[in-house]
This record gives C-alpha cells, sequence and structure tokens, in this order.
C-alpha cells in the first residue's frame, strides 16, 4: 500500500501540474483531499490514475473547445439560418411591461394602467409627470414593486393570498370590515367551492365577481421579471421587432383565464393579441391542453364534470378569438402539450402516455389524463378546430430525440390519426419539439430524430429552444462557459440548417440568463430542501442588453483580448509573499504594456513592526522591503513607456498608526486592505457576530481619517462572515448591519475623495466560493448598492498573484459588470494614479497622525505594564514589576528554544513534501529560512525591549513614582523618548515628564 500510495501522489501531483498548463488552479488542500478519500476506499491504482486520465481529458477538451471558439471568426447563430418563421417566447408579465414601453402617450400610458388588475398608481401623480419616459419608468416600477419573488413565495406561499387581499383594500372594491369577513371565509372554508358559495352569500353579485377577479391576479413574479430593469425591456422591445410570432406562454392556460367561480376573463389576453397587432406579428398559444393546469380543487370531480369544465373552456377561448376578430392574428395554437412524461421513468415503461401511472411526480401525473382519455380531449379538440379551422393546431412534445421516447410519440400519433380518420376530421396539422437542451447533448441525436421526421414526411416546429451550460465546471470563468455553450451552438446549427426544409418554424423560449425557466426550475427544487440557490446557468439566447450570445460572445472576446478597459492596475503582490507564481516583477509589467496600461502600481502586503514575528509567506519581512521598493522604483527605467508606482497594502488599528505613517513616507501610496480589525492590540472575533460590519466600519473610518491610505481595497471584505451567523434573526441583522456599514464608509469616502475598489480577484474564485445568498465571499452587490448613495468614486483592483490576472482585466470586468450596477457607478478618470489625485487634505491628516501617534513598541510595553500592575500594591511597586519582567524575559528566551525547533521541523517537512513541485518547494524553503532568521531577530528584538521595560522602571522609580498612575505616565512618556525619532515628540515627552515631577514634589 505504500508504494501505492506514493503513486497516487504522483498521479495527483501530476494532473495538477497539467491543470496548470491550462491555468486551472488546483489547490494543494483540494488534492491532499482527493489523495485522502483515495486512501479511504481502498481504489485499486489503476482505477485511480484511470479516473485521473478522464478528469484530464475533460478539462483539456473543455480548455481546446474554448479555444477553438476563440479562433472562430465564423461563429454561428441558429436564426441565421432564415426559419420559415422565427419567434419568441412571452409571457403575460412581459407583454404587460412591454405594453407599458410602447405607449405612444400619457393617456394611452394611463387607460393601460387601469386595465391591468394589480397595478395601484397615483393617477393625479402620474397626470403630473411632463415627460413621457419617466412617466413610463414610474408605471414599470410600481408595477415590478407588485409583484413578489418567486423565491419568497416558495418560503413563504401566504403572500400570495396576502396580496390579493391587501389589493382589495387599496382598489377600494372592499372596506376593512368586509377584508375581515373574506379572511374568514378563506380561514374556515376547506375548498374552493365552499369559498365562492359564502362569497356569493355575502356579497352582491357585482362586488363578488370584482373578488373572484383580483384572485384571478398574478401577484408572484415569473422568471427573471423581477430581476430585470427597465432598460432590459426598452432593450427587448426593440428586439422583438426581428421575430415573425410570439409565442404567448402562460396568457391563455387554464388556470389563467378561469376564475374561481368557473368563469372566464380574457383581458390580459385581449391586451396581449393587441399589442402583437401593433407591431403586425402573428402569435402562438402555449397550450390548451397540458397537465399542470388542472386545478387541484377539481380532484373530486366526476370524469364527464371534468371533461364538461374542459370543454367550456377550450370552446370558449377558441370563441373569443373568433367572435373578436383575432383569428388571422392567431397563427398556431399548442392544442396537446407534453402528455407523455418528459423524462424516463423506472415505472412501467420508461415513456408513457400521462395518466396511465397514478403517480403525483411531476414526471408522470397525468392532470387531466388522469380524469378523461385522449379521445374524449380529441372529441373537445374537433369541435374547437371547427370553430378555428384555418388556426395551426400543433401537438408539442419534449426532447423527442430520445428514441425510446420518439416510439411512444409515434404510437400516440398513430391514436391521434386513427381518431381522425374514424370522425372523418383533421385535428392535429404540425408536430411541435421542444428543444430545452444543455451543452452535455449529443447533437447527432437531434440529427436522427430530424431524419425520421423526414423519412416519414412530416414537418416540425421547433417550439421552444434553449441550450443551458452543463453547470458542472466549477473552475470555469462566465466568458468561458458561453464559449463552451457557441461551441455546442455551432454543433447545432450544422444539423438544424440540414434539415431547413422541414422545420416550418424556430421558437425561442428563454430570453436572457435570469429569465431560463430551467433555472427557476432548479432553485425552486433547492428551496423546497433548502439548499444553496444556483446564480446562473447560462440559458438564455440574448445577453442584458438582448445582443444574442454569440454577437455577445463575439465582442467580449476581442474586448477581452483587446486593450484593457481600466489603463491601470495599482492591486498587485508580487513572489515575495505567498502566491501561485514565482512570476518576476517585470512580468507583470510586460503583461500591462500588452494590455496597454499607462501606469502599474505594485502593493506588496506592508511588513510588521520589527518586534512582531512575520506572517510566513503573507507580507513582507523587514529586511525585504528595501530590496522590495529599490526593484520596483528601478523598473520606470527598464520599461519608460509606463509608469510604476511602488506602495503597500495594509491593515490599520491604532497601535499601528505611526508604524504605517513611517511606510507611507518612503513609497508612493498606501492602499487600505483591512482584514481584521484589532482592538485594544486583540482581534476582534468576526464568527456569529451581527454587529461586526458596524465595528469594520469603523476600523475603516479610523484608518481614512489617519491620512495614511489613497485607495480601499475590497471595502466589504467583512462579508465573508455573514454564512458564520448561527441562525437566521442573526443574519439578517449582520445584513441590515452590512448596508449600514456601506453607508458609513460611503460617506467618509465621499468626505475625503478617496476612491473604493472592484476587487476582480475575489468574484473570480470558484464555485465553491459562493455563499448561501449566492454571491461570492465579498464584493456584494448590496453591499455595492448602497455606496450609490454617495458621490464616490470606484476603480477595478485586480488583486494580482499572477501576471495572468492582468492579462485577463478585461474578462474580470465583465464579469464584475455581470454581478454590480457598474453602469450608475462613478469611476476614477482615465489617467487616475494615486499621487496626482491624492486629496490635499489627507497630508494635513498625515502630519497630525505622525505628531498624535505612539510607537507601537510603546503600545505593547504600555499593555504589559498595565496588566503586571494590576497585580501588585504600591508598596514596592518598583521591585514586584521588576522581578515579574525577569520572570518574562527567562519565559520569552524558553519559548524561543521551543519556537526554533518547530520551525526547524517544518522546514524538514517542507523538504520532503510530495504535494509540490521542485520549484515551489524551493521557493518554500528559501521562504523558511528567511523566516527563520527573521524569526530569531524578531525575539531578540522582544526579549531587548522587555530589558529596556526594567530600565523605563528603574528610571521611572528614580524619578519619583510611587503609584500605579505615576508608573503608567512617565513609563509612556519615557518610552516616547526612546522609540520616536521625532523631534518634536521627544520634546513633548520631556515636558510632560517634567511637568508630572513638578507636580509630583508639590503633592509631597
Amino acid at each position: 500500500m505504500l508504494l501505492q500510495s506514493g503513486e497516487a501522489l504522483r498521479i495527483l501531483n501530476d494532473f495538477r501540474n497539467k491543470m496548470r498548463e491550462i491555468d486551472i488552479i488546483i489547490s494543494e488542500t483540494e488534492i491532499k483531499n482527493w489523495y485522502g478519500l483515495y486512501l479511504k476506499s481502498e481504489m485499486p491504482i489503476d482505477e485511480l490514475r484511470k479516473k485521473v486520465y478522464e478528469k484530464t481529458k475533460k478539462y483539456r477538451e473543455m480548455y481546446f473547445n474554448t479555444q477553438k471558439v476563440e479562433e472562430n471568426e465564423n461563429n454561428k447563430d441558429l436564426l441565421d439560418i432564415n426559419f420559415k418563421t422565427t419567434g419568441i417566447t412571452l409571457n403575460h408579465q412581459d407583454i404587460d411591461i412591454l405594453s407599458i414601453v410602447s405607449c405612444n402617450s400619457l393617456d394611452e400610458l394611463l387607460n393601460l394602467s387601469k386595465s391591468i388588475i394589480n397595478l395601484d398608481i397615483d393617477e393625479s401623480y402620474l397626470k403630473s409627470y411632463k415627460d413621457l419616459e419617466e412617466a413610463k419608468k414610474y408605471v414599470y416600477e410600481c408595477y415590478v414593486n407588485s409583484l413578489s419573488h418567486k423565491y419568497d413565495f416558495l418560503i413563504n406561499p401566504s403572500i400570495k393570498t396576502k396580496a390579493k387581499i391587501n389589493l382589495l383594500l387599496k382598489k377600494h372594491i372592499l372596506n376593512e370590515e368586509e377584508i375581515k369577513e373574506l379572511t374568514q371565509i378563506i380561514t374556515d372554508c376547506s375548498n374552493v367551492d365552499d369559498i365562492v358559495n359564502k362569497v356569493y352569500e355575502l356579497f352582491d353579485k357585482e362586488k363578488a365577481e370584482k373578488i373572484f377577479e383580483i384572485f384571478n391576479a398574478r401577484v408572484i413574479s415569473k422568471s427573471g421579471v423581477k430581476d430585470s430593469s427597465w432598460n432590459v425591456y426598452t432593450s427587448m422591445y426593440n428586439k422583438i421587432s426581428e421575430f415573425d410570432t410570439f409565442t404567448l406562454d402562460d396568457i391563455i392556460k387554464y388556470n389563467a383565464v378561469t376564475l374561481l367561480n368557473n368563469t372566464f376573463k380574457f383581458d390580459g389576453f385581449e391586451r396581449a393579441l393587441k399589442f402583437a397587432k401593433s407591431l403586425d406579428k402573428r402569435v402562438r398559444l402555449n397550450s390548451i391542453f397540458f397537465y399542470m393546469d388542472f386545478p387541484d380543487r377539481y380532484k373530486n370531480k366526476s370524469k364527464e364534470e371534468i371533461k364538461e369544465l374542459l370543454r367550456k373552456y377550450i370552446i370558449s377561448l377558441c370563441s373569443f378569438i373568433k367572435e373578436n376578430g383575432y383569428e388571422s392574428t392567431v397563427e398556431s395554437i399548442d392544442a396537446l402539450n407534453e402528455i407523455i412524461n418528459r423524462f424516463a421513468s423506472k415505472v412501467g415503461n420508461p415513456y408513457d402516455l400521462r395518466g396511465t401511472y397514478k403517480d403525483n411526480s411531476d414526471n408522470l401525473t397525468g392532470g387531466w389524463l388522469n380524469y378523461v382519455s385522449l379521445e374524449d380531449v380529441l372529441d373537445i379538440l374537433s369541435e374547437a378546430k371547427s370553430i378555428l379551422p384555418n388556426t395551426n393546431f400543433v401537438y408539442n412534445e419534449v426532447n423527442l430525440f430520445d428514441d425510446k421516447k420518439y416510439d411512444v410519440f409515434m404510437s400516440v400519433l398513430d391514436r391521434i390519426k386513427k381518431y381522425e380518420k374514424e370522425h372523418n376530421v383533421k385535428i392535429i396539422d404540425s408536430i411541435g419539439e421542444q428543444l430545452h437542451i444543455d451543452t452535455s447533448i449529443d447533437v447527432s441525436k437531434i440529427d436522427r430524430l430530424l431524419n425520421k421526421l423526414k423519412e416519414n414526411n412530416m414537418h416540425i416546429n421547433i417550439t421552444e429552444f434553449d441550450m443551458y451550460v452543463n453547470p458542472v465546471e466549477k473552475y470555469v470563468v462566465p466568458i468561458q462557459l458561453e464559449e463552451i455553450r457557441q461551441a455546442k451552438m455551432n454543433e447545432l446549427y450544422d444539423v438544424l440548417y440540414k434539415y431547413r426544409d422541414i422545420i416550418d418554424s424556430f421558437t425561442i423560449w428563454s430570453k436572457t440568463d435570469d429569465m431560463d425557466h430551467n433555472l427557476g426550475r432548479v432553485n425552486e427544487n433547492k428551496i423546497r430542501f433548502k439548499e444553496k440557490i444556483i446564480p446562473n446557468i447560462h440559458g438564455g439566447y440574448f445577453d442584458m442588453e438582448f445582443n444574442t450570445k454569440r454577437d455577445s460572445l463575439v465582442s467580449n472576446i476581442n474586448l477581452i483580448n483587446g486593450p484593457a478597459i481600466q489603463r491601470f492596475n495599482y492591486h498587485t503582490h508580487t513572489n515575495r509573499c505567498e502566491n501561485d507564481s514565482t512570476a518576476k516583477d517585470q512580468d507583470y509589467i510586460i503583461q500591462a504594456l500588452k494590455k496597454g496600461m499607462t501606469s502599474f502600481g505594485f502593493t506588496e502586503h506592508a511588513p510588521s513592526p520589527r518586534i512582531e514575528y512575520d506572517e510566513i509567506n503573507e507580507r513582507l519581512s523587514n529586511d525585504a522591503t528595501p530590496e522590495y521598493i529599490n526593484s520596483i522604483k528601478k523598473l520606470n527605467k527598464e520599461f519608460p513607456d509606463i509608469k510604476v508606482y511602488v506602495g503597500f497594502e495594509a491593515g490599520y488599528s491604532e497601535d499601528l498608526r505611526l508604524h504605517l505613517v513611517n511606510l507611507r513616507k518612503q513609497v508612493d501610496y498606501m492602499m487600505l486592505g483591512q482584514h481584521d480589525v484589532i482592538v485594544d492590540g486583540e482581534v476582534v472575533d468576526p464568527i456569529d457576530n451581527p454587529e461586526y460590519p458596524l465595528i469594520y466600519a469603523k476600523s475603516i473610518v479610523d484608518a481614512l481619517d489617519s491620512g495614511i491610505f489613497d485607495i480601499v481595497a475590497h471595502p466589504d471584505y467583512f462579508m465573508i462572515y455573514r454564512d458564520t451567523c448561527k441562525d437566521s434573526r442573526a443574519h439578517m441583522e449582520f445584513m441590515t448591519n452590512a448596508e449600514k456599514a456601506a453607508d458609513i464608509i460611503g460617506r467618509k469616502c465621499e468626505e475625503l475623495d478617496i476612491p473604493l475598489e472592484i476587487n476582480l480577484d475575489s468574484i473570480t474564485r470558484v464555485e465553491n466560493d459562493k455563499f448561501y445568498d449566492g454571491e461570492h465571499s465579498f464584493t456584494h452587490p448590496r453591499f455595492y448598492s448602497e455606496l450609490l448613495k454617495y458621490d464616490v468614486r470606484f476603480l477595478y483592483g485586480c488583486d494580482a498573484h499572477r501576471p495572468k490576472s492582468i492579462k485577463d482585466i478585461n474578462e474580470n470586468i465583465i464579469r464584475a459588470d455581470t454581478i454590480l450596477r457598474t453602469s450608475e457607478m462613478q469611476f476614477v478618470p482615465d489617467d487616475y494614479n494615486p499621487i496626482r489625485y491624492r486629496n490635499p487634505e489627507l497630508d494635513q491628516r498625515l502630519l497630525l497622525s505622525e505628531y498624535n501617534s505612539y510607537s507601537y513598541e510603546t503600545y505593547m510595553l504600555m499593555r504589559l505594564l498595565e496588566k503586571i500592575t494590576k497585580e501588585y500594591t504600591a508598596v514596592d511597586l518598583d521591585l514586584k514589576m521588576l522581578d515579574k519582567v525577569e520572570g518574562l524575559i527567562e519565559e520569552a528566551k524558553r519559548t524561543s528554544k521551543i519556537e526554533s525547533r518547530k520551525k526547524f521541523e517544518e522546514l524538514l517537512n517542507v523538504a520532503e513534501d510530495h504535494f509540490i513541485s521542485d520549484q515551489e518547494r524551493e521557493k518554500r524553503i528559501n521562504n523558511n529560512l528567511k523566516y527563520m532568521e527573521s524569526f530569531g531577530t524578531v525575539t531578540n528584538n522582544r526579549i531587548s525591549l522587555l530589558y529596556k521595560l526594567k530600565h523605563f522602571i528603574v528610571n521611572a522609580s528614580a524619578l519619583g513614582c510611587y503609584s500605579r498612575e505615576d508608573y503608567l505616565i512617565v513609563c509612556k512618556e519615557l518610552m516616547e523618548k526612546e522609540f520616536n525619532d521625532n523631534e518634536d515628540i521627544i520634546k513633548r515627552s520631556d515636558d510632560n515628564i517634567k511637568k508630572y515631577i513638578h507636580k509630583f514634589n508639590l503633592k509631597n
């Protein structure tokens, strides 16, 4: 097993190195986890080798596919095929909003607003608008605000009923007393029929009808509607004119038009038809027979009753179309929709007609077909067809490219043809194929399906097309996902183009990623099982500007490979601290020049004071600092075409203020990178701490008031602790305080004109960095949205630990722009640099900080002295303190030996670590050796400091100190004379000592 373990390590490390070649970083921790799983599973080494080979092949294929797409200048779009008819799907909320967008006058807008049942607007306020566009935006905002998010509804279903009862009150249909009575009816009655009867008993017919109408209002947002913006819909309105037809989804379905009293309301349907006619478009209706539309309130009715209810609905709908002159507008109707189970089943046959099995799962449930037969439905459709003889009736199924499903589909089709022949009617005119697919699809299956249809002389309509990216590739960023999607679209294009003669129409289903119904279904299930929702599966046909994904991809590829969107970067780390690179400083500048940058800044993590142990591999050592500064400054001579600045990234605390002031004097600029909050020398515990955002914000304000810092890096870094809250109430309080923290930070940055960074590194991490709310650990949209209240400026910061971060700056900015409302943000100028644009007031604050600060050594010794003096009375205080300090010196010496031995063992472990490459091993050994050297220096400095503390105690005693207060005051001034180089501060300490001695003498 030992030999196999060594071979397993070699295989896993070889995989890690191969992934590094294509810029996929597999962490050392992850490799160790895989190794641990291998040992537990007792998997044969050949099986491990096979699994790793498959994973390597998978990632390499993915990489080369994306490279192929990037190199291909002829990326294809399905709309380029020029199908006979192209369509786009719009739901009832889309129609409502697009109708608002299309209004040409204030009167038209007012009339439309009155016709939308869940809209409650202030008519006089609307009439006060002089600008039509602003008036339309107002109505749009009222409409969107009237909707509840679907995810909120799943968590709390009662919000739907509450919203409708609220509408009854707002629209003055019922008064408060009547609302109470209606609420009591709903609470008391066990079924809808009882509610209807009670409503008729309690209210007059006109009021009862209004109640039923309001209760048919749809107040829950469709996928993506509430998440979209006014600009999305104005772009959509401009784009839909390019299509021949609109598929109206969820507008004529049974539950959309049937009221609780089983009467029909076609107002929303008519509004959609009028909208289509205004644009000279024809419509497809989806659908009049769909298993999901079966109302639960009918489940105890007889077959005859249900058939009659279904007949009444279908005939009423078709008669409405005929009688109101819309027959020429309605091009086709999905007369039968998904009457075969959607996915292969383990029950009975893999596929069968719905209703065959008494199963409540969505995949097998029959809906209407639990009560009526296919032939019963055909009876009704035969009557409907006689009303609309020129309308195309479609039998619409999903994913018929599964051979087993196709066979069942053909058997169902045979039953339909048999009925038509026996009754001498023609009901079904064409076949609809839904293509809800993902990038794992084998397009040869679609080729095979279309070929079989062609051989059977059958035409087809692609009725519902979307393709989402199989969301398993957690190492891939969005632009690469779109490249994967485009590669599959290119394959699909070739197949559909080959069969364009039998494809009568092609209709896009999911418009944008947010509006993708696959995403909605996935997240609905996740919410039901209390799992984390996912923010995107890239299933939309258009981007959020309503460009086709192909055009958007080509544009983004050109953008990514072209000059940098931002012509500078001021957040860069080097190989002097721990990162994934051994790159030289020059490598970053070479990459910056390739991107056309004109200025560049390095911000290595600032060194700690010389009495603090270096954080190995995380920040500069004091000894390495001069080399770092000189090396960066020399780059200006080596690269005259770009201005290079040297700086530090540092966290702030009052103890560190003078240390940071002195560092600030050595460099061009400083970036505030607050990772921890330190109060009175102790790190504030952020775990399960709802108050932490406010504590963090105060530390940012204190830091900026010091005048030390020029830029705030990742200002919402504290958000990484939001998921540590142990209950929902604490989490809610944390998020509320996060918004307050944004207000505090935004106000201070506005006051001092200090820009805030959008950290690109934080939003390009793997999906594992996503939290329960679906957002990244930090660079959180909720925080940045609050900052928009203030007149603050932003910049992008690569937070680069490898030159590749500079190469990918445009790609990462594009990703940031999909997360934040960057279009509403004010950015720094293109020629920004932190020296030229530094607020002069900061220099005044910097001088005050230097004068009013004590040294880090003073803070450290004073805390120690305060602790020691608490233990003793005034009698012989000096002797007791000296004895205590002597004990601390001996303890420090012992600890130093133990720690030195431990660090040496760590060095040996690094030298023998099989998990890392030779290059990484050499780097870590060198870093460890430097750390060991620094460790010895710091330990000696600390021991020396304790000897100095003895000296301060002796001197204070000689000056006449007796009480604890005496020693604390005088020792503090003695320390500042020793540790501070500023002559003004030394003079101030001398004066304070003299005043204290004079006061002491007077007292005695």
